[in-house]
């Protein structure tokens, strides 16, 4: 697995607490052109079946949702 940023992508840093705790398990980055939130899956990130564990899955689509949503919404 390569530790280099994807083409695009900058490293974020969330502000609130539980994302925060996230970001402690693995690196996280965002591409604003179209306000994508990303995550490298790693071992530690998986279920029994060695595929990403749905918590987490969940967890990123729901916090994606809330920073396109802020993105788009409030005013730069």
């Amino acid at each position: 697995m390569t530790d280099t940023i994807p083409s695009g992508f900058e490293p974020w840093q969330p502000s609130s607490p539980f994302m925060t705790h996230l970001a402690e398990l693995g690196a996280l980055y965002r591409r604003d052109a179209d306000s994508v939130l990303a995550m490298r899956v790693a071992h530690a990130h998986t279920n029994m079946h060695a595929i990403a564990h749905g918590g987490l899955l969940a967890t990123l689509a729901d916090s994606a949702l809330a920073v396109s949503y802020t993105h788009l919404t409030l005013p730069t």
